[in-house]
């Protein structure tokens, strides 16, 4: 397995045709991120970056892109744009993180001296995202899905492989109790 850390659009034009099994990637989430130029760039709604991905993957070959709930349409619209299949989407749950938007209690306090913001100081703009979005996409097969993996080596999930079996009961943590059900 290689493992890539450049500029995409530079390392993507080094690499042969049909040569990539997959690709997962975390672009840009295009969000202005604390004022941060990287993620400012355009690069994630670009269809020509989609466009190259998909010359570098086999036929049948999967395509992984993490994106902000706020823009995630934009980003599957762009690889689809770029030639993929939309097979599904993945969402990333956590509990972590800074609330998004304004704090109306602390703008109330700063801008209104006169008003007690504190009645209004956890109310903010705009939700805290709890999940990030990635988008599942798949290069077209050659011929059906079975001739694909054949001959490429790519195209389908090995599920069996991440099956939890009957008896045995998923992991907990302190704070949730998760099992699986036997029927």
């Amino acid at each position: 397995m290689l493992i890539y850390n450049d500029d995409c659009m530079y390392t993507l034009t080094t690499l042969g045709d049909n040569s990539v099994d997959s690709i997962v990637t975390d672009p840009p989430y295009e969000l202005k991120f604390m004022g941060n130029k990287w993620d400012t760039t355009g690069i994630s709604f670009r269809v020509d970056l989609w466009k190259e991905c998909l010359r570098v993957l086999k036929p049948g070959g999967f395509l992984l892109a993490f994106s902000a709930p706020r823009l995630q349409h934009r980003l599957v619209s762009a690889i689809e744009d770029g030639g993929f299949r939309i097979v599904d989407g993945i969402i990333y749950m956590f509990g972590t993180g800074l609330s998004k938007g304004q704090n109306i209690g602390k703008t109330i306090a700063k801008k209104f001296p006169n008003e007690d913001g504190t009645k209004y100081m956890d109310f903010h703009t705009q939700l805290k995202s709890s999940y990030e979005y990635i988008c599942v996409a798949q290069k077209p097969t050659e011929g059906t899905f079975a001739e694909n993996v054949l001959k490429y080596g790519v195209g389908a999930f090995n599920i069996g492989a991440c099956r939890i079996k009957h008896n045995e009961p998923l992991k907990t943590t302190k704070r949730t109790k998760i099992g699986r059900a036997h029927v």
